[in-house]
């Protein structure tokens, strides 16, 4: 049996994976994401790919959730807020700028990733402030990051990845699902876009691994 929420301290900080696959850190009123990919299933289906659209809608219904859940006044995304420029469709960046006017009080980081670089700078009515990796939080101890590769500066915090673990029934069947995974000296975040595949982890490699499973989380024995 899952639940929505599972408090962890990750190097040294108190934190909480949730169920929306976003990770909170209550001391900084900080909520973290990774990978939403805006405008991925607008990109796929003008190359003919069979996605439903509203899309951007539930990423940002879930991400209102999110944030009217834990207060948080500070939103960090872990690179790829983008897809690609083939997704930067008048709609798509509408919406999320009439999101955007709604939560004028949040601060905004991007730590930009590989595919933001493809895609082009964010919108400027979206009021990002955007860094590069690697992003040293304060004196936290902390590296934002997006490629979740180790640093000699501090603990790495990041996405890329779309981590997930592949469970194996009894009977042979396999299911892979999004996970977050807690290393040594890096954390890695499930992809917070529903569309995108996972690319495993390795348990050995990992402290801890918390299953994504509808909503709930199963931590790893």
């Amino acid at each position: 049996m899952g639940v929505d929420a599972i408090e962890i301290e990750v190097a040294g900080h108190a934190m909480v994976a949730r169920g929306d696959r976003t990770l909170w850190w209550g001391e900084e009123k900080i909520l973290f994401l990774a990978d939403p990919h805006f405008g991925k299933s607008d990109s796929m289906r003008r190359m003919g790919a069979a996605l439903p659209g509203g899309t951007t809608t539930e990423m940002l219904g879930r991400l209102d959730r999110a944030l009217s859940a834990t207060g948080a006044e500070h939103l960090v995304i872990l690179g790829d807020l983008l897809h690609d420029r083939a997704g930067r469709q008048k709609r798509m960046k509408d919406e999320v700028a009439a999101w955007r006017r709604n939560h004028e009080q949040l601060a905004l980081t991007l730590i930009i990733g590989n595919h933001d670089r493809a895609a082009g700078s964010p919108p400027k009515e979206w009021q990002i402030d955007v860094q590069s990796d690697p992003f040293p939080y304060k004196d936290s101890g902390l590296l934002l990051r997006h490629e979740p590769e180790a640093h000699s500066d501090g603990y790495v915090i990041a996405g890329h990845l779309h981590p997930g673990f592949t469970l194996r029934e009894t009977t042979g069947e396999a299911m892979r699902l999004p996970c977050f995974a807690f290393g040594p000296d890096r954390a890695i975040l499930p992809a917070f876009s529903l569309f995108t595949g996972t690319a495993p982890v390795r348990r050995r490699q990992e402290n801890q691994i918390i299953l994504v499973a509808d909503g709930e989380l199963v931590l790893l024995p």
